[in-house]
């Protein structure tokens, strides 16, 4: 049920992922069940208002990411271009040019592929999301070796695995937040040089 102390200001991607943090976080300390967590994530998702998104973590502490969302941007939010990727009892290789402010959402069903984003077109500062949910499947995300990688998520009998090398990169150098959530199933983010010099 929304908050109606809140207005209905629209929710940025951000403040799901945010709320989606709060839920993961929880639900590795054991304060949500696996069920409880799939639901909360699946409407934080859904949700279209920062009202719709307050009740998820209403009865949880607050952790590392807000356990809710600003009221009010502190200053106009890009839309992102949201691509969705989705592998159902099969799999293959997508290759897509990413720009600042693109969102990836991959599903894989008892199937699987590749996420490759190596040759994307990312200036300092930029950003692009991919959040990946596995279900007896998985797969790699291949993020451009000049990009950070902040990686997230989790996986219950099965695995998760950042293999980018940043360490090298300068402090304004692009980001890839990557979320991984696998049930029997895992993913891997790798970085690699543009196809280009191969």
């Amino acid at each position: 049920m929304a908050d109606p102390r809140l207005p209905e200001y629209r929710a940025s991607d951000a403040d799901r992922e945010s709320i989606v943090e709060v839920l993961r976080e929880a639900s590795v300390a054991g304060r949500l069940s696996h069920q409880e967590f799939t639901e909360r994530m699946e409407a934080a998702y859904a949700a279209k208002t920062l009202a719709e998104l307050t009740p998820l973590t209403r009865d949880l502490p607050a952790t590392g990411a807000a356990a809710e969302p600003a009221p009010m941007p502190l200053r106009p939010v890009t839309r992102r271009k949201r691509r969705w990727v989705v592998h159902v009892l099969g799999g293959g290789d997508h290759r897509d040019v990413a720009t600042d402010g693109d969102s990836f959402v991959w599903v894989a069903f008892m199937g699987g592929g590749n996420l490759d984003l190596r040759d994307a077109n990312l200036p300092p500062r930029s950003r692009v999301s991919v959040t990946m949910t596995a279900v007896m499947g998985g797969g790699d995300v291949i993020v451009p070796e000049n990009a950070r990688v902040r990686f997230g998520g989790f996986a219950f009998m099965g695995g998760r695995e950042n293999r980018a090398d940043d360490r090298a990169l300068p402090p304004d150098a692009p980001v890839v937040d990557v979320r991984m959530f696998a049930l029997m199933g895992g993913g891997t983010v790798r970085s690699r040089p543009p196809r280009s010099r191969h």
